[in-house]
């Protein structure tokens, strides 16, 4: 009876990240208060967030088990007793669909030992898992006035996307249980924008645009840097400026460089066996570093430990018969490098250049684009996604970006998610878009 009269109860949104995913809902009543997971953890108490790796778990017949840090857990857990033969793990398979045209119903995606599934079957599953999970912890039908039917989908995409992989994500969200009806995709900047606008509570100064007001949208996430230009109108709503742009320069480049430097120095060998033979090893390094890597700052001085694994270490020394410590010695990184069997400690020089690249190339971009003629009257930059937390990130773009103001919200992470929400709740807010010609996607 409910939904005779208010067919959106519920506006809840997804935000499907390459390396975190999560979920959002407020009810129409109470529209401003946007409530998440109170908090995924990694089974470690060294890692708590309000998203959980976008992480896949197979069973051997090739049926879905478990998904985000209860994949990752169960995974590492069956390896620790050689028993995850057969078992397969997909991490960070969004990238996928970046800059994409072919991608189909046909398309692939492989697991961490290279076994392939249909793609379409991966992110239904992984969209499935989360609507189900907001639905169980939310408990959102328990009062008995809601139904599935009063509630409003929200899925969030990277504005760069192609036409052909937004409409493959809203095809395996309508597979996962998403009334295509009621399911609207979400440009992430976009998101981010409305989430501005609307809940300035959340923003340091407490400040919300004016009318007339001009400013960028950066969201960096975990595989991707998206970048938007906005217009606040008078009549409130926002209008954009300058077409959806940017390019793979999210987090993930940084844990990348880092793997890249590790197995420099052990070699691809060993870095291979150390993936395989020792893969609960292999993926706790990974965790660490991930939980590292957020307080490294510019002004970041001295060695920074990180996890190190005395297997690793016995691997390079059986397959090159030498130490690891002269080895390090000789590549002349003594004074900068030192080790023990559960820690490497790294000059933070050395950490910081693993940031040069996504940090350098993000930046360029949207120096580029504030330097156009019809972009002088851009006042600020907003920063939003995960890599956005990032405080290396943040400094290099006040030291970069000058003449604007730059906007960082108490939650950047969780800012297109809540935006999502909101512009659910909103739509009519984006008054105009800027058509994209596939010949400019991702130039200035």
């Amino acid at each position: 009876m409910a939904s005779a009269f208010k067919p959106h109860m519920v506006v809840a949104a997804f935000d499907f990240g390459t390396t975190y995913s999560g979920y959002a809902f407020s009810y129409r009543d109470e529209p401003t208060l946007v409530q998440t997971n109170q908090g995924w953890d990694d089974g470690s108490g060294s890692l708590i967030s309000m998203k959980t790796p976008t992480c896949v778990l197979l069973t051997p017949d090739k049926e879905f088990d478990s998904f985000g840090y209860d994949a990752e857990n169960k995974y590492y857990s069956l390896a620790g007793e050689n028993k995850h033969q057969g078992w397969l793990l997909f991490r960070r398979f969004k990238m996928l669909l970046h800059n994409n045209e072919n991608i189909s119903r046909k398309t692939m995606v492989y697991d961490i030992n290279g076994v392939g599934m249909p793609a379409v079957t991966i992110f239904t599953m992984a969209i499935r898992y989360l609507k189900d999970h907001l639905f169980k912890s939310a408990d959102l039908f328990s009062s008995g006035f809601v139904t599935e039917r009063d509630v409003k989908y929200v899925l969030t995409v990277p504005a760069i996307w192609t036409d052909s992989s937004k409409m493959f994500m809203r095809e395996a969200a309508v597979e996962a249980g998403l009334a295509d009806s009621r399911l609207k995709l979400c440009p992430e900047p976009e998101a981010a924008s409305i989430y501005w606008q609307t809940v300035s509570s959340v923003f340091a100064r407490g400040d919300q645009p004016q009318a007339g007001t001009s400013y960028m949208v950066v969201d960096l996430g975990g595989g991707t840097a998206d970048i938007y230009v906005h217009e606040k109108l008078s009549d409130q709503t926002i209008k954009e400026l300058y077409k959806a742009s940017g390019g793979p320069w999210g987090g993930t480049v940084v844990d990348n460089n880092y793997l890249g430097w590790l197995t420099q120095i052990v070699g691809e060998t060993a870095m291979e066996r150390f993936k395989t033979e020792k893969m609960v090893d292999y993926f706790d390094l990974l965790r660490d570093f991930e939980v590292k890597k957020r307080t490294v700052t510019s002004e970041t001085e001295g060695k920074i430990a990180f996890k190190f694994y005395v297997s690793l270490k016995n691997l390079y020394e059986e397959l090159e018969s030498g130490n690891l410590v002269d080895k390090l010695s000789s590549s002349g990184l003594a004074d900068m490098v030192s080790l023990n069997d559960k820690e490497i400690c790294i000059d933070a020089s050395i950490v910081k250049s693993w940031f040069n690249e996504p940090v350098t190339n993000m930046i360029d971009h949207v120096t580029k684009i504030l330097s156009r003629p019809d972009m002088q009257r851009v006042e600020n930059v907003l920063l939003v996604g995960g890599f956005g937390e990032s405080k290396i990130v943040q400094d290099e773009m006040r030291r970069r970006i000058v003449g604007k103001e730059l906007i960082i919200p108490t939650e950047p992470s969780l800012s297109v998610l809540k935006g999502a929400v909101r512009l659910g709740q909103l739509p009519s807010l984006v008054s105009a878009r800027v058509i994209k010609v596939r010949s400019e996607r991702g130039s200035v």
